[in-house]
């Protein structure tokens, strides 16, 4: 649940506070070497991305990799399990349905101890997976009353306000433009 993840990435980030927490700055690999500067170079290539971490005070040791072609294409996302104590790989997880969940948890994080305890509106830009992740992360720590959402496409942004209304139980509410939301 939203709740869960929130609280296991709040415990995670006061273990890395604390000093016993490993991880590694994001690994990007780009072939050719010059896509990264796509679309100037007119040609989207190929990446592989790799994140580390090894957080002992949750028994945690994960890799997450992912793939892409182009922009916003990311073909193959995994997250591989670790056993700590003998760093034995103990699963491969498909991280495609996963990866709101763990993006959203440090926004609930964030929330839950810098926004306002009296904090009940919340906006939105965007309609994609990450949004609604983000979305659902602030209404798990707040008593959201309202929400106002802004996406460029109208289509996306209807079915976006009907679906959140109804998994966070708050009026969504479309905006014509991000200033508004």
């Amino acid at each position: 649940s939203t709740a869960e993840a929130i609280g296991l990435m709040e415990r995670s980030l006061e273990e890395q506070a604390g000093g016993d927490f490993a991880h590694s700055v994001r690994l990007h690999l780009d072939y050719p070497p010059d896509a990264s500067a796509w679309p100037v170079s007119g040609r989207p290539g190929r990446s592989i991305g790799m994140l580390p971490a090894i957080v002992p005070g949750l028994r945690a040791a994960a890799l997450r990799t992912y793939t892409t072609c182009g922009p916003g294409d990311s073909p193959c996302e995994l997250l591989l399990l670790f056993d700590m104590e003998t760093m034995e790989l103990r699963a491969i997880v498909e991280d495609y349905s996963l990866h709101g969940l763990r993006t959203g948890a440090p926004s609930g994080v964030a929330t839950k101890h810098l926004a306002r305890s009296d904090a009940t509106r919340a906006g939105v830009v965007g309609s994609g997976r990450q949004a609604r992740a983000q979305l659902a992360a602030l209404a798990s720590v707040r008593d959201l009353t309202e929400v106002r959402a802004y996406s460029p496409n109208e289509e996306r942004l209807q079915a976006f306000c009907a679906e959140m209304e109804e998994l966070i139980a708050c009026p969504v509410l479309p905006c014509g433009s991000a200033e508004d939301a």
